[in-house]
């Protein structure tokens, strides 16, 4: 069993889930634009083939995609990021690897932040109000605004970013600025309520018609950046089995069959409040290993045979650390003092599931490490100036 991933170079889901295939008895190739990225460092990659990224043209990522698939034998191919997943499902028909995601249609609908709300309300799922970037809504929506983009990418935006970073507005003058950006980028801008709460994910893998094969919950107890970011620290918890049933309604109704994070925030009183869907590999995706649940190979057996091995129920009560992220989030909030948080740091390492350091597999670190140094520096320089 060979599977290929295409991934930008620094994916940290590209590297748990090459990782976790390579576990699972899979030969792992990884197409990126460098040798010396994360996923392509790691002993779990056999093999590396140039792939550049499909916002630099779609037409080329394609070719190297196929010149990969066919150097290395591979009988299926993910994508690492949105772009790469919806660069893949569009032209799969011209691909000589299994593409294992819904027909184009369904997963563009999926990956449409809009839509989105729209089909999680149908389940019964609540989500913050959200309503497409006009004037007229950017003039009577309450402050502080989220302004996203509906989809971070989508073929025809060549040159275009890969992403677009979700904003957290305070003035109309700054969210009129962001909605611009994402329109000039070739984005469709939206608008959402802000909500304060713990950033909570519920992962699934389903059959067709939204059948959970496995589902897996985890909080954030730190995230970077602040407000609208990733897990850098987090745990698994027990699965909060009335959500998992509108779950599988809701990935019924966009027709989903295959890996699903979905992410929530649920404020001190009242219902966790979805806010987005990564129908990928996401980046704390290394914790769900650490809990005995290996997603990809689960996803790969499922689109390849129709079903898979049995399942292990996740453990509750694992850790998982993203120290690049913990260590930038406590330079800029120094909540008890700058040592005092990064010694904090280390000291959560200490049992935690790693998001790139490993003994088994160090390579990933060590190449990463200088770019870490350099952003260190800079932060360091930064400080220095201003103070």
């Amino acid at each position: 069993m060979r599977a290929l991933i295409v991934e930008y170079g620094y994916s940290l889901g590209a590297l748990a889930a090459s990782r976790a295939l390579s576990r699972g008895g899979w030969i792992v190739g990884v197409g990126s634009p460098t040798p010396k990225g994360l996923a392509a460092s790691s002993r779990s990659c056999r093999r590396w083939h140039l792939v550049e990224p499909p916002e630099q043209g779609l037409t080329r990522f394609m070719a190297q995609t196929n010149a990969a698939i066919s150097s290395g034998n591979y009988d299926i191919v993910f994508g690492g990021g949105d772009a790469e997943v919806l660069a893949l499902s569009y032209g799969r028909d011209s691909l000589d690897a299994l593409v294992p995601y819904p027909p184009h249609d369904r997963l563009t609908r999926a990956f449409d932040k809009l839509d989105l709300v729209h089909a999680a309300r149908r389940a019964g799922i609540p989500t913050p109000m959200t309503l497409e970037a006009t004037p007229d809504t950017l003039a009577a929506f309450d402050l502080p605004m989220v302004v996203k983009a509906r989809t971070h990418w989508r073929p025809g935006m060549n040159r275009g970013p890969r992403r677009m970073p979700t904003v957290v507005c305070s003035t109309r003058a700054e969210a009129c600025l962001r909605v611009a950006e994402i329109v000039s980028a070739g984005g469709l801008p939206i608008l959402q309520s802000r909500v304060v709460g713990q950033l909570m994910g519920v992962i699934v893998v389903a059959q067709e018609g939204g059948h959970p094969v496995v589902v897996l919950q985890q909080v954030a107890e730190r995230v970077w950046p602040p407000n609208a970011g990733d897990t850098a620290r987090g745990r698994t918890v027990a699965v909060d089995q009335e959500l998992a049933v509108k779950l599988q309604g809701l990935l019924s109704d966009l027709g989903w069959m295959g890996l699903a994070q979905l992410e929530f925030l649920l404020p001190e009183k009242g219902l966790a409040e979805l806010t987005d869907f990564n129908g990928r590999f996401y980046g704390s995706m290394a914790l769900a290993s650490g809990a005995g649940v290996n997603l990809p190979a689960i996803w790969a057996d499922l689109y390849l045979h129709g079903t898979t091995n049995k399942v292990r129920e996740p453990r509750t009560g694992i850790r998982y650390q993203w120290l690049e992220g913990d260590l930038r989030r406590a330079f800029a909030e120094r909540q008890s003092g700058l040592l005092p948080d990064v010694l904090d740091c280390f000291r959560y390492a200490n049992g935690a599931v790693p998001s790139i350091g490993c003994r088994k597999d160090p390579l990933p670190a060590v190449r990463y490490a200088p770019t870490l140094a350099l952003r260190g520096l800079k932060k360091a320089f930064t400080f220095t100036l201003a103070r």
